[in-house]
């Protein structure tokens, strides 16, 4: 993640720390939530997958994905024999890649 929106992250995070400190729900120990709220960007960043992709090449490379799945260029069992992921497998990726 690059640093504007590592900014955007912590500003959001932060945010969300003082609406629960004013409604009651946490108390924060230090002057400003940005301390806790990068200790949680930290956490959660170190959870997500990282891609160096841009948002292009991963709408190209679901494109491929449906090709391969639907283009009738390898049978579900090559696939799965290829690659080690069967077809549904794939089609669930799929779904989770950005789309125009």
């Amino acid at each position: 993640m690059d640093q504007p929106e590592r900014e955007v992250m912590l500003a959001s995070i932060s945010a969300a720390l003082a609406e629960l400190e004013a409604s009651g729900d946490i108390v924060i120990c230090t002057a400003t939530p940005r301390i806790p709220a990068t200790r949680l960007y930290e956490a959660i960043r170190a959870e997500m997958m990282e891609t160096p992709l841009t948002g292009q090449e991963l709408r190209g490379l679901g494109e491929l994905i449906r090709e391969v799945l639907y283009g009738g260029a390898l049978s579900a069992e090559e696939l799965a024999t290829r690659t080690g992921l069967s077809a549904e497998e794939f089609e669930a990726i799929r779904k989770k890649l950005p789309r125009e």
